[in-house]
């Protein structure tokens, strides 16, 4: 006879399963929620306790499932489930798709819920759409505009925050490459901040795109390696790296749970602004680059856009081994950009530019002069 498979109150021994009532014990939601009954054979929710919100575990009321599923995974009783199962183990999205409620706007109670800053972007679009169709069961994104919300402001972000209270932050907001010192110093460097101090104060992850403009020129870079902040830097770069100092500063001090993902030129479909690779596309199908603004040698690293939200939904499902940790996450092999060029030039059948090279800060004199 096959033996009965034990629910998550008998085994914990807790008290408060179905006809505890009468014993002066509240009922645990796992014991009262029916949509689960029967999955991994249990009673109610008694085999699938870790995706109900408000159980009863350890002796004291548990948050949301995104707020106790990382402990809930250490659980004696979720492992002896997993193994009992085996195969037939299904999978957290699954059951949180059955507690679903359809008029919901924001189902946090089951399922973990973030805010992305910068949505309108390359990286924002593509990490925006990831999350909302590749994992619209498991995770929910909120992607406010600047007009909503703005990072330079601590006071609108203190208020928003408090309303939605997410499970972690994203942000992908940047000023360009030509912003003058103090757009570049409040959106890249003080609205980074900013959002770091939120993400402290709720004790949540904060995930922050930065760029290759803050390391040294070479091959083989290691995490750690950083250009000195000097005054000859561009606004960029140093808006750039002084955030980036900041966040590690900040973990070493304060606790800030952060990754830093540092990006080369990106590139991928659905770009609707000229700018990083598709500007170089566009100055030479305009035929406005009459020589190469490159050196003959001279070879970059590019990101695709399309790679970057995997990454990042790994980020924040495995905090403990990426926290406070900075990557670069680009192509596996650099591109000499004199190639690139003239490989489009090729492409688009067109007589400029010439193969002639003439370095970007020369080129940038004399068109100053």
């Amino acid at each position: 006879m096959k033996n009965e498979k034990l629910n998550c109150w008998e085994v914990k021994q807790c008290g408060r399963g179905p006809g505890s009532e009468g014993d002066g014990h509240a009922l645990c939601p796992a014991a009262a929620e029916t949509r689960l009954d029967s999955v991994h054979g249990g009673r109610n929710s008694g085999r699938a306790c870790w995706v109900v919100a408000g159980t009863y575990c350890g002796g004291k009321v548990q948050g949301t499932h995104a707020a106790k599923y990382d402990v809930c995974k250490k659980c004696d009783f979720f492992q002896q489930v997993a193994k009992e199962e085996g195969k037939e183990f299904q999978r957290p999205l699954f059951l949180l798709s059955k507690l679903k409620s359809p008029s919901a706007r924001i189902d946090v109670a089951t399922r973990r819920f973030g805010v992305l800053i910068g949505g309108s972007g390359l990286i924002g679009g593509a990490l925006t759409h990831y999350f909302k169709t590749g994992t619209a069961d498991e995770i929910e994104i909120l992607s406010p505009n600047s007009k909503k919300l703005s990072i330079r402001v601590p006071d609108d972000l203190q208020h928003y925050f408090q309303k939605y209270r997410p499970d972690f932050i994203i942000n992908a907001a940047i000023a360009s490459l030509d912003s003058d010192a103090q757009l570049a110093y409040e959106t890249n460097y003080l609205g980074c901040v900013n959002l770091a101090k939120v993400a402290m104060a709720l004790k949540i992850p904060f995930i922050h795109f930065s760029s290759a403009a803050t390391l040294p020129e070479g091959e083989n870079l290691s995490e750690d390696r950083l250009l000195p902040l000097t005054a000859d830097l561009s606004n960029y770069a140093k808006s750039k790296l002084m955030a980036e100092r900041t966040l590690h500063h900040l973990h070493e001090t304060r606790g800030l749970d952060f990754t830093i993902v540092k990006l080369a030129v990106v590139y991928g479909k659905h770009d609707h602004k000229i700018q990083g690779f598709h500007r170089l596309l566009f100055s030479i199908a305009k035929q406005a680059m009459p020589v190469m603004l490159t050196c003959r040698d001279a070879m970059h690293s590019y990101t695709s856009c399309r790679k970057i939200p995997p990454f990042v939904h790994y980020l924040l499902e495995n905090r403990e081994e990426f926290s406070g940790q900075a990557y670069h996450f680009v192509d596996h092999n650099p591109v000499r950009l004199s190639q690139l060029i003239l490989t489009i030039k090729s492409y688009l059948d067109v007589g400029i530019p010439k193969e002639l090279y003439v370095s970007y800060p020369l080129a940038k004199f004399g068109s100053a002069a």
